[in-house]
């Protein structure tokens, strides 16, 4: 409370704290094997791409988040542990950067 962040409840009854601007939620973060990216905004037009980046800039992994889709999963386990960066963009715009810390 009164910190500028909310909280939202997952399906295991885990919480996971949701910045007010952020149009996706990405958890369980740290991760292990997979990462969820789920949709909180409106449907923006175009398709949703989602980068991985690796500390350096590197990207390391792509997907997409289908159109009409709530979430889209994102296999995270071939990488080492550390930090990344995940880019959720539709186009030429970044919609949201997020950082994820993957564990072993």
């Amino acid at each position: 409370p009164g910190c500028g962040t909310d909280y939202i409840i997952l399906e295991a009854g885990e919480i996971a704290p949701v910045e007010p601007s952020a149009q996706f939620l990405v958890f369980p973060n740290p991760a292990e094997k997979e990462v969820r990216v789920r949709r909180l905004a409106t449907e923006p037009s175009g398709n949703i791409e989602i980068f991985v980046f690796d500390a350096y800039g590197r990207k390391v992994s792509d997907s997409f988040l289908a159109k009409g889709a709530l979430d889209a999963n994102v296999d995270v386990s071939n990488l080492p542990a550390g930090v990344y960066f995940i880019q959720i963009t539709s186009g030429a715009q970044t919609l949201q950067t997020s950082k994820l810390l993957k564990f072993k």
